[in-house]
């Protein structure tokens, strides 16, 4: 018991000196600061792919000389590395750090974000913003709620792309995927902007001073780059050290005037010691990861969404594919890795093997076609026209809907017997097929509550789920803090109807009534 109560008095003074606490008086208060563009990578964790990209844009175009550049980092060191990045010009990025009160005051009063992931659950974009959200790749991999290993985490993802402006498709596969598989499509007003990646801009561009300056002249170049492999922010322990088996053998078969630069997930790097190799090495941590990939000469990956980016090149592809039907299994895939036109290796004698006569086959540029239609040098600059100005030479289309009637179902925690089958009840007669239901709930809590989620699933054919994550924000007044409630969890999305059940917990219908919304009860 005292345990308990200690732990319990830890976390409501964490809360109280946490700067989060500030946001909401930030988003009231403060006006929107027109020419300030705030852009983050993976929560501060990166500064490289899409976020370097758009910020050097930003920083370099006398377009966009007049607008303040805000880049979100993990930590002060990521300033020096920085640095080491831009050079001389990122002297002039504000750095904010990820969490920090200057962060939420940014967060709150920027005009344009741009993030490649999603802001956390607190965010709520203000009317007067632009929202541009990038994402981080082509899903070769099952996503949302076709991802079984993260059914019930989905939320924050619903969120951000129902409250984007904007959300960059790089091709039509990724625009289908990304909303149908977080079932956003119909609820979401974002528009679909069918361009390429600004990261894909670097293979435009010549990769040889840069492998000159790492000293890699006269050598062939191997770039490494698997996909990660854990749940969440856990690192899977057998993995890595399958990545550390595997990374030894290769060491060992290739030749002096051959190398290869490997790229982990952060969780992997530091758990493998890359001073016992002679041939291997680390990505350099100093230099942007796009620049770097473009002196490789082949790829190596293996369901990482990289391969979409670096077909662009047009040099060769091999994949690396030790544990397929473990991680098919695990994961799943939206394209068969067997359909990809690429070479595959399974041990580490028939990667190298393979690595030396690699070559680029008819299919991957057929793959190129599909994959990649709308790359091009000035991906960048026309996507921070679109995003600042309002127009560009951009295809933009709306977030496909079927035109069907969207209807919001919501009866209490998914961890209530009785709450689940009332749901089951009502539906029962209902012709699931004729509009769009969605059955919204907070976030569960134990493992039983997952599995009561994929048994409503599968009892009502063509159900959606919509995930409340993350607590309410802090506000003095209580209506506001209700109605900017609603604004965090259903603001910006489409719903024709609300209707909420007997046995509601009445959290929603709160929220709803302060917000003005109607909604109807049903016993």
């Amino acid at each position: 018991m005292i345990l308990q109560l200690a732990g319990k008095c830890k976390r409501r003074l964490s809360r109280l000196v946490n700067p989060r606490r500030k946001y909401i008086e930030y988003y009231e208060r403060l006006p929107i600061d027109e020419h300030a563009v705030l852009l983050e990578g993976s929560r501060g964790r990166t500064i490289d792919g899409n976020i370097y990209y758009c910020t050097l844009e930003l920083l370099t175009n006398e377009l966009f000389k007049e607008y303040r550049t805000i880049l979100v980092i993990k930590n002060k060191e990521q300033i020096k590395t920085s640095f080491d990045k831009y050079g001389e010009i990122a002297g002039r990025i504000t750095f904010v750090i990820h969490g920090s009160k200057e962060y939420y005051r940014a967060v709150a009063t920027c005009k344009y974000l741009v993030n490649d992931s999603t802001f956390a659950p607190f965010f709520i974009k203000r009317r007067e913003q632009v929202y541009l959200n990038t994402w981080h790749g082509t899903p070769l991999k099952t996503m949302g709620c076709k991802n079984n290993s993260e059914i019930d985490v989905l939320g924050n993802a619903q969120h951000n792309f129902c409250m984007a402006d904007y959300f960059l498709a790089p091709n039509t596969m990724t625009e289908r995927v990304m909303t149908e598989d977080y079932m956003v499509d119909d609820i979401s007003s974002a528009t679909q902007l069918h361009v390429g990646y600004p990261r894909n801009t670097a293979f435009f561009s010549d990769g040889n001073e840069l492998r000159s300056r790492l000293g890699l002249e006269g050598k062939t170049v191997y770039a490494y780059l698997p996909t990660w492999r854990g749940v969440t922010s856990t690192a899977d322990q057998s993995a890595n050290k399958a990545i550390e088996s595997h990374l030894s053998a290769i060491d060992a078969l290739l030749s002096d005037d051959e190398v290869m630069l490997a790229k982990l997930h952060h969780l992997s790097r530091t758990e493998i010691d890359f001073n016992k190799f002679q041939h291997v090495i680390c990505f350099p941590e100093a230099k942007e990861t796009y620049q770097v990939l473009n002196l490789a000469d082949i790829l190596i990956t293996d369901y990482s969404s990289v391969m979409f980016d670096y077909a662009v090149s047009g040099r060769p592809i091999v994949m690396f594919v030790y544990d397929k039907e473990e991680y098919e299994k695990n994961r799943g895939f939206n394209i068969n890795p067997e359909e990809l036109p690429f070479e595959k290796a399974e041990t580490a004698e028939e990667l190298v093997s393979l690595l030396r006569r690699a070559r680029v086959t008819e299919g991957q540029k057929e793959f190129v076609n599909s994959f990649c239609p709308w790359d091009a040098p000035d991906a960048t600059t026309q996507l921070m026209k679109q995003l600042i100005f309002g127009e560009s030479n951009i295809e933009a289309v709306p977030t496909f809907s079927n035109g069907k009637k969207n209807i919001l179902l919501y009866n209490g925690s998914l961890e209530s017997g009785k709450a689940v089958n009332q749901i089951k009840h009502y539906l029962e007669d209902k012709d699931l097929l004729e509009a769009n239901w969605y059955i919204a709930f907070y976030t569960m809590k134990s493992k039983e509550s997952i599995e009561v989620l994929r048994d409503l699933i599968n009892s009502c054919e063509g159900i959606r789920y919509l995930e409340f994550r993350g607590r309410r924000n802090d506000c003095r007044n209580r209506k506001s803090g209700l109605v900017h409630e609603y604004e965090r969890l259903l603001g910006y999305m489409k719903f024709d109807t609300i209707i909420t059940l007997e046995s509601s917990d009445g959290r929603l219908e709160e929220l709803l009534e302060e917000a003005n919304i109607s909604y109807e009860g049903a016993e």
